[in-house]
């Protein structure tokens, strides 16, 4: 295994009371944050974005 994020886990999921802001700042960093929306009577929203090292971050 050589380190790289293909070698890697390639997600880490955490939860959050304040995905947008937390998306807004992954863009403001050069991140393109992808708003998921699950369907319900209260739907959550899930926030995807990849940081610096590659990884792909999920926000719900």
């Amino acid at each position: 295994m050589d380190g790289s994020p293909a070698a890697r886990s390639r997600l880490a999921a955490f939860g959050q009371d304040c995905t947008e802001f937390m998306a807004a700042k992954a863009e403001a960093a050069g991140s393109k944050p992808r708003f998921v929306t699950i369907p319900g009577d209260n739907p959550p929203t899930i926030v995807f974005f990849r940081d610096p090292d590659g990884y792909e971050i999920e926000l719900y």
